[in-house]
């Protein structure tokens, strides 16, 4: 009991550390292949060790090739903000909507809806943050061959479709920050 409770004061003096660790080496092991960031080889070796554990991506389970027959980078980094986006903006109502009630059953369930909103910011937002700068990372190749997206050959950096998307995607960190 006593030294339960010192264990559980102990993580949870520790959770924003953990947390900021945790988004940290995601958007930098992810950010890292489209923007050719090189980090020390002793660094880049615990990040390869440790990338499927670190690595909460859990949007990617959702199949959006089998949603659209479109689903390239543009496509798919659509669905990874505007999803989440609804998601937030329902909790966001639902909490204020049962807040203003007098019952504590019913502000227990708003604070519940909140937290649930905190906690799905935190596993989403580094993935949607990848996606999206990955938004402009593009490829420069030799010639006339023109420049292409890192994360999908078959986005033309250069044509309309993808300036489109970069304005979407500069929206997008406006809204996730």
């Amino acid at each position: 009991s006593e030294r339960a409770q010192a264990v559980t004061d102990f993580a949870g003096k520790l959770q924003p550390y953990a947390k900021i660790f945790l988004a940290y080496f995601q958007v930098a092991g992810g950010l890292s292949f489209a923007f050719r960031l090189r980090f020390p080889p002793m660094f880049t070796s615990f990040m390869d060790t440790c990338k499927g554990i670190l690595a909460l991506d859990v949007i990617s389970f959702m199949p959006i090739g089998c949603i659209t027959s479109k689903s390239n980078f543009h496509y798919s980094m659509l669905v990874y903000t505007f999803v989440p986006f609804v998601m937030m903006v329902l909790m966001v109502v639902a909490y204020n909507i049962l807040k203003k009630s007098r019952s504590a059953s019913t502000k227990e369930l708003a604070n519940k809806i909140f937290s649930a909103f905190l906690g799905l910011s935190f596993i989403i937002l580094p993935s949607v943050s990848i996606k999206v700068f990955s938004n402009f990372a593009c490829h420069d190749f030799d010639g006339d061959y023109g420049s292409f997206l890192k994360v999908d050959y078959s986005i033309d950096c250069d044509g309309t479709e993808h300036r489109v998307f970069s304005i979407y995607a500069l929206a997008c960190i406006a809204v996730y920050p």
